[in-house]
């Protein structure tokens, strides 16, 4: 996620990190601080901000026009500009006369578009099942550690900030291309999962349903220095206060969204509360259209994964069908379950939620 911020004394706004990567900084300006002989160490701000500008070369590649992704894009809008990478389903430029499925995918801290596209494989399930693929790339000026600024109120609103950012990207694509408006997901890990659940709660004109793994709830935290507070312990504001919001920053839309949850129980970067509150908080959002939605498990089932992981998944909604899967994995860490490789946040064991997350969202929808 990105739960922690430095200020540096010459400049009045700070900048955030990941919990662990500012924990680390601060121990080393500490110890460089405390050398006896300074003229044995570099000045600490000056090592800092070596380490800072290190960190952006590591996690924002410079971006390529042909990618294992896709094909790179730009998007320009009234609050801002994101490239992206679109993949098209075996390169086609044309869906013909049926219209293509979208999934827009959004990477966690210190990944990018171009890695979660290789950790999640969607686009061969892509070119299996004839849908679009969308990868959208968070800029280096905008966090340091491309991280997806969920916690911010303008991420918050609608026709603001990154969220408005990310809804034009989404339009833009149905714009050039034969897109099934009813089909049009959103998914993502940790902060891409978080913004992926700001995006379902503005914007389910948009987006009528979203792969949540290991996030949090919309409006969970709403500041950078709350959102260490609300990874760890849970959201500040509870579940039913959360939809309420929701309601309100969907401008009047009133329809059924349809969500996958899913989450490690070896999570220790995202308390797995985080994903019990989500389920509630939409749970009570899609209540507004269908009071009989509730928590009441639907259907429960066990199974263990081609790598080995034991996992269940049970579904939520009305006697009239289910609009949440949730699948909680044994084991499983801050990573992609069944992902397509192994890397720091993407481990093959567990069952694939690519697959979760496309079967179930595109079953759901009509």
């Amino acid at each position: 996620m990105h739960p922690s911020c430095i200020f540096f004394t010459d400049q009045s706004t700070p900048l955030c990190f990941p919990i662990w990567f500012a924990l680390d900084l601060s121990r080393l300006s500490r110890s460089i601080q405390g050398m006896k002989n300074s003229s044995q160490a570099l000045p600490a701000n000056l090592l800092l901000l070596a380490l800072l500008l290190f960190s952006l070369l590591m996690v924002t590649p410079a971006a390529r026009s042909e990618s294992s992704a896709g094909r790179l894009q730009h998007f320009e809008g009234p609050t801002g500009s994101r490239d992206y990478y679109l993949h098209t389903p075996n390169g086609r430029s044309d869906s013909g006369d049926a219209a293509w499925p979208l999934v827009m995918v959004l990477h966690g801290c210190t990944e990018s578009a171009e890695s979660i596209a290789a950790d999640t494989g969607f686009n061969a399930l892509a070119d299996a099942q004839n849908f679009a693929v969308i990868y959208p790339q968070q800029d280096s000026l905008a966090s340091p550690l491309a991280c997806w600024n969920w916690y911010a109120e303008s991420s918050q609103s609608r026709a603001t900030g990154e969220l408005a950012i990310l809804a034009g990207i989404a339009e833009q694509v149905k714009a050039n291309y034969h897109i099934d408006a009813t089909r049009v997901f959103v998914t993502g890990i940790s902060a891409g999962s978080a913004m992926s659940a700001n995006l379902l709660a503005c914007y389910p004109d948009i987006f009528t349903g979203a792969g949540l793994h290991s996030g949090l709830m919309y409006k969970a935290s709403s500041s950078p220095f709350t959102s260490t507070q609300a990874t760890l312990f849970g959201g500040l504001i509870s579940p039913l206060d959360s939809a309420q919001a929701a309601i309100s920053c969907a401008s009047g839309v009133q329809q059924i969204v349809n969500a996958v949850v899913l989450w490690g129980t070896f999570d220790t970067s995202v308390n797995t509360i985080n994903s019990k509150q989500t389920i509630e908080s939409i749970t009570d959002f899609n209540q507004q259209e269908d009071p009989d939605q509730s928590l009441n498990v639907l259907t429960e089932k066990s199974a263990t994964s081609p790598g080995g992981l034991n996992y269940t998944t049970r579904t939520f909604g009305s006697p009239m069908g289910a609009h949440i899967l949730e699948v909680q994995v044994e084991g499983l860490a801050h990573a992609w379950s069944g992902a397509a490789r192994l890397g720091p946040y993407a481990d093959p064991r567990g069952p694939s939620a690519t697959e979760l997350i496309w079967n179930f969202l595109n079953n759901q929808t009509p």
